[in-house]
């Protein structure tokens, strides 16, 4: 009866924000170091309109050119309501996409349009041990399917957080290993993967949410996966997951949410620009 009264809340002040919203909430990623100070160059993924996501596209058609943002960085939270200054088409190599150079003193990777009249940061995450030996060995067993047996594992990132508001915890998982030739190029034994490890009814599993793996000599590599944010982007209590892959010349982001035990790309939210 209580999980039940629990989630009646969750819906009922889902209805309440739909019916509330009346314009659309961007949402913006920045690509920043561990050195820098400011957001700079920004990027739109899409926004949001009465619960539902849109793409960069339509988001940008929505808009009116004189939103301001509430700032997040990953790692210490909210930053902060500011302007970042106009939206506009992309130049060069990426016309398709929509970026802000803007001018803000803050570090921050991702930013949710001020008029979101919800909580963006419901939970709060944790970082977790890295050395873990269940999770090395949940990387260990997709490195073996896909024929890396002999690989190293390494761990980059391993978060603890609830993402669908359920009191069980998930833990996300970021491993890395790069393997060069003489030329410099990623070869055989590079890979990078997220995972999701969920309990349910008490007993874990392990999901390859994405991952791009090195088995044998090749000029391409997709790129490496980082946790960027995790947020509640659309006010339905469930927290989304920002994704950045970098490769060569080419950086993407995607954003996963949490839909019957798995991690699910939301196709309206995503990023490419490639050379």
């Amino acid at each position: 009866m209580k999980r039940l009264c629990g989630i009646s809340l969750i819906l009922l002040s889902f209805t309440v924000f739909a019916a509330a919203q009346k314009t659309v909430v961007p949402i913006m990623q920045f690509s920043i170091d561990e050195e820098a100070t400011t957001s700079g160059w920004g990027s739109l993924l899409g926004g949001v309109e009465n619960g539902k996501f849109l793409d960069a596209k339509t988001t940008f058609g929505k808009m009116k050119g004189t939103e301001k943002f509430s700032l997040f960085n990953f790692k210490t939270g909210a930053k902060g309501e500011f302007s970042l200054g106009a939206v506009e088409p992309g130049p060069g190599a990426c016309p398709t996409n929509y970026f802000t150079d803007s001018e803000v003193d803050v570090a921050a990777n991702f930013a949710v349009g001020a008029n979101a009249n919800w909580n963006i940061l419901p939970r709060k995450w944790q970082s977790v041990n890295t050395e873990d030996a269940n999770y090395k060995k949940a990387v260990a067993d997709v490195l073996r399917v896909r024929g890396l047996a002999k690989i190293p594992v390494k761990l980059e990132q391993a978060v603890r957080v609830d993402l669908d508001g359920d009191g069980t915890e998930e833990v996300l998982l970021v491993a890395k290993h790069y393997v060069e030739d003489a030329t410099l190029t990623p070869t055989i034994g590079t890979y990078s993967a997220l995972m999701m490890r969920k309990t349910t009814g008490g007993k874990a599993r392990n999901i390859l949410v994405g991952g791009n793996f090195l088995t044998k000599k090749d000029d391409y590599f997709g790129g490496k996966y980082t946790i960027a944010g995790i947020a509640d982007f659309n006010g339905d209590g469930k927290m989304e997951v920002l994704v950045s892959i970098f490769g060569y010349e080419e950086h993407s982001i995607e954003v996963f949410e949490i839909k019957a035990g798995k991690l699910i790309q939301i196709k309206a939210l995503s990023y490419y620009c490639g050379a």
